[in-house]
């Protein structure tokens, strides 16, 4: 799909009551990522900067409960090389400083690796696939949340298609609500001041200024 197709073709995969966020592929008329969300949610798209490694589709999505930030990405078939981790931690970084709450998702194309796992773990987060999702047996699809939150995926399984040689993941999250920041202040009533003494006062911090305002000179 292009980037401008018209909207007829561009929101054709969401069922009704769904909308469409969409990753076109560089010089590439097909292929990309989506992200289909029910329409009640608001979605941005965040700009990360350009990954080499792999395609990436950043958005927030902010329902009346919370707000998820979804990090998708697809890294081409091939042996996973330096690069791709180096850019990877560097994804991760930018969404630990933009929220608490955020998952990575998409297929890795890098099965069994040590060094993911490891690169995980330093950065305190969870992948919750245990399971093979490719035909050929290997796990290459992932859900990646940080430990603070991994309760709130549950019930992780996944879907035979005949159109793909990937399953389906399924999986439940749990959003939670963010109470609001309240902020306390005190103040004298107007009635209540003491014109003498505020005069007293006001003056007091003037000419402490003054004084050293001329000792500096």
């Amino acid at each position: 799909m292009s980037s401008n197709a018209p909207n007829a073709v561009r929101l054709d995969i969401a069922p009704p009551g769904f909308s469409v966020a969409h990753y076109n592929r560089p010089g590439r008329r097909s292929g990309g990522i989506y992200v289909v969300h029910r329409a009640t949610f608001r979605c941005s798209a965040l700009d990360f900067g350009i990954f080499t490694m792999f395609e990436l589709l950043v958005t927030k999505l902010v329902c009346p409960e919370s707000a998820i930030i979804l990090a998708v990405l697809y890294c081409p078939p091939g042996p996973a090389v330096d690069s791709f981790f180096e850019e990877l931690e560097t994804l991760i970084i930018y969404l630990h400083s933009s929220s608490s709450f955020f998952i990575i998702c998409g297929n890795f194309n890098c099965p069994g690796s040590e060094r993911l796992s490891s690169l995980l773990e330093e950065n305190n987060l969870f992948q919750h696939v245990s399971f093979p999702t490719h035909w050929c047996g290997n796990t290459l699809d992932l859900i990646i949340i940080s430990t603070s939150f991994s309760d709130s995926i549950k019930d992780v399984k996944s879907l035979n298609v005949t159109y793909s040689d990937h399953k389906i993941i399924l999986v439940d999250i749990c959003t939670f609500s963010t109470p609001p920041l309240v902020e306390t202040r005190t103040y004298e009533p107007i009635h209540c001041i003491n014109l003498n003494r505020f005069q007293s006062d006001l003056m007091a911090v003037v000419n402490s200024l003054l004084s050293a305002s001329l000792n500096l000179s």
